[in-house]
Order: structure tokens, then sequence, then C-alpha cells
């Protein structure tokens, strides 16, 4: 029984390594500072996110800056709130699109 353990053990580090690794890499694509842009391409400077390869990240406007983690599935960003919500983004190029609810959809450009 033990060595089926440790068998698993062994194959579960190298697993974790590579997802490790693969998020790790796709988180560094991703970080940066980026600028909400409204539908015909201009920039609206009130809006601003930003996305540390840690997977912290911060949406600020005006008003109010709020932090929160972050992760990328597929062609998908999770912003998980402190309040424990999910929101869910599409990655597209270099474009970060966010539908915020109650708000709108918000279309963010890498600044640079």
């Amino acid at each position: 029984m033990a060595k089926i353990s440790g068998s698993f053990l062994i194959w579960f580090l190298i697993f974790s390594l590579i997802l490790t690794f693969s998020c790790s890499k796709d988180r560094n694509r991703l970080a940066g500072r980026y600028v909400a842009e409204d539908n015909k391409g201009k920039q609206l400077q009130t809006v601003l996110l930003e996305l540390k390869s840690n997977g912290e990240g911060s949406w600020a406007t005006e008003e109010d800056n709020i932090s929160f983690r972050w992760e990328i599935k597929g062609e998908e960003i999770l912003v998980h709130t402190k309040s424990g919500g999910v929101i869910i983004g599409n990655i597209v190029g270099e474009t970060i699109k966010i539908n915020l609810p109650g708000v709108s959809m918000h279309s963010f450009k890498k600044a640079l």
C-alpha cells in the first residue's frame, strides 16, 4: 500500500508542478495595466485594471479601488472578489472583456 501511495504522490507532485508553471506563464502573459475603452475605441482614463503575475489584481475608478484575485481558465479570466463572488471575463488577444453585473460590458486594452 505504501508503494502505491508513494507513486501517487510522485505523479501528483509532477502534475502540480506542470500546472503551476503553465499557469505562471499565462499569468505573466496577461500581467500588466489595462485601460477601459468604450465601443468606439476611446480610452476611458477613469477605469483601470491591474493584473499582477502573482494572481493579485485591482480595479480602480475615480471613486474606488477594489482588490481581487484572478486566474486563467482557457480563454477566460476569473476574477475572485473578496465577498466570494466570481466574475468571468473573456480574453481576446490583448483585450480583456468583462461584463460587470449591474454596470455594463467593459473592454480593457493593455496599456503600454
